[in-house]
């Protein structure tokens, strides 16, 4: 799977815009909580492996379509 970033913020490792290869997905509850999460491992600008939350991240299609409405309006 292909994503873009769409949001880096503070993170340093990443950029927006960029297209990252995900290494594995992740999805769940919080243990006490039971707030769901989800996110990707990607290898990030540094070369190295790590989490993220998958609210910085959109489909290569899904970001397609956002830049052709952009386009558009």
């Amino acid at each position: 799977m292909i994503v873009t970033c769409i949001n880096k913020g503070r993170i340093k490792n990443l950029t927006e815009g960029k297209k990252y290869k995900v290494k594995r997905k992740v999805e769940g509850l919080h243990q006490d909580s039971y707030i769901r999460y989800s996110g990707f491992w990607i290898i990030n600008d540094s070369g190295i492996e790590r989490y993220y939350s998958s609210k910085r991240f959109l489909d290569v299609l899904e970001w397609r379509d956002k830049q052709i409405n952009k386009l558009l309006q």
